[in-house]
């Protein structure tokens, strides 16, 4: 099952896994995950999840702070952290067929301070703390619960928020994180 706002990017994510692995049926949901009633709507549809990735980003412009309007600087905390928060706690309330993981997809802005990131790198950050908790209160059950940062790779959604000479980014691969991922899965 994959859960994405936006329906033409769930068709060809559906699209390639289905074709890389053709015993495989994709299952897609089109959702803003701060549209918390649906995507608790859709949690409860599919029922019982083994593996729970959130995956989960946005960013306000990468401009210094005093130019961060506040509504941009909210919808980055609501994306980053409320999101998968509520996700997570969702997740946890599903019934479980078995033992269950959560992997949630940081970022490296969440490990420093970096000037024009005043709000994205706070709320992975905060995001990272969140899923501590989870991972605290978990301990003693079936559920693991972690996060890691893929790396600092330079997406399409970053190039519209950042210089591309503005760092030195990793190659975007992600080839063992890609692979430790399926074979978790398999």
């Amino acid at each position: 099952m994959l859960v994405q706002r936006r329906q033409e990017v769930l068709s060809k994510a559906k699209e390639t896994l289905e074709a890389r692995y053709p015993g495989t049926s994709v299952t897609t949901y089109a959702a803003s995950v701060t549209d918390f009633e649906h995507i608790s709507t859709i949690l409860k549809e599919v029922g019982k999840i083994d593996i729970l990735v959130p995956n989960v980003a946005t960013s306000h412009p990468f401009v210094p702070s005093k130019e961060v309007s506040t509504a941009d600087f909210k919808t980055t905390f609501d994306t980053n952290v409320v999101g998968p928060f509520h996700i997570v706690k969702e997740f946890l309330t599903l019934e479980a067929a078995g033992p269950r993981v959560v992997v949630n997809v940081s970022s490296a802005s969440g490990q420093i301070v970096q000037p024009g990131n005043v709000g994205y790198g706070p709320s992975k950050a905060a995001v990272n703390q969140v899923i501590q908790h989870f991972a605290q209160e978990n301990i003693d059950s079936d559920v693991t619960i972690q996060t890691f940062h893929p790396g600092v790779i330079y997406t399409e959604g970053v190039s519209g928020l950042v210089p591309k000479d503005a760092f030195e980014w990793d190659d975007g691969t992600c080839a063992s994180t890609r692979d430790w991922l399926v074979k978790s899965t398999d």
